[in-house]
């Protein structure tokens, strides 16, 4: 006697964040970023140099633009009432 396993994907349960939460996360990968570029420039090490300078880079900007907006709408939601 066989036993029938049905084997199908799970919806995935996304946890919700705050807006500073995933901004700290994101300054947080950008900083880890900065040291590794730092010590790939120290050790001559252009191959780890350059992408985490960009991943550095996009970080800072995404976390800047994040930041921007939270306390934009923040503002803008407290003018509202």
């Amino acid at each position: 006697m066989s036993y029938k396993v049905k084997l199908y994907p799970q919806p995935v349960e996304a946890t919700s964040k705050s807006g500073l939460g995933m901004t700290l996360v994101e300054f947080c990968i950008a900083l880890i970023s900065t040291a590794m570029a730092y010590f790939g420039y120290m050790t001559g090490m252009a191959l780890m140099m350059v992408p985490c300078i960009v991943v550095a880079i996009g970080a800072y900007f995404v976390s800047a633009i994040n930041l921007y907006f939270y306390f934009s709408n923040k503002q803008s939601s407290q003018s509202k009432t």
